[in-house]
């Protein structure tokens, strides 16, 4: 397991760099990445959560939203899988998905990433 987790964190590395370059062919290229890590490490999130941010920025709200949600279940303590499930959610307009997602985030999240969920419970419960 520790050679895993390992090659995972050293790819994650290059795909935070690619995300930050910001074009179409570092997208495809993280996605294609992505789908590479998802098949080998099936039960690892971070393959499921870079893909569903590419097809975030596609606006493919939908299938961004079930990659997340298969991470979530590989690992449902991860602040940044619940961080990107209920900005997901919030941003494809499913009020009440976000607010499930960032009341889970006041929970799992460190004192930040409770703010943050408070401050998104907030402003989504008075827009309803």
């Amino acid at each position: 397991k520790g050679a895993d987790v390992y090659v995972l964190e050293n790819v994650q590395s290059y795909v935070r760099d690619f995300f930050n370059i910001a074009s179409p062919k570092t997208d495809s290229l993280v996605a294609s990445i992505s789908e590479e890590i998802i098949a080998t490490f099936p039960n690892s999130a971070y393959g499921y959560t870079d893909l569903s941010s590419v097809l975030r920025l596609r606006k493919d709200f939908d299938s961004s939203l079930v990659l997340l949600q298969k991470a979530y279940l590989t690992d449902p303590t991860d602040p940044i899988v619940v961080i990107n499930l209920a900005t997901t959610a919030e941003e494809s307009g499913q009020s009440e998905l976000a607010i499930e997602y960032f009341t889970i985030l006041l929970k799992v999240g460190n004192v930040d990433e409770q703010d943050l969920a408070r401050k998104h419970i907030e402003k989504l419960t008075k827009s309803e």
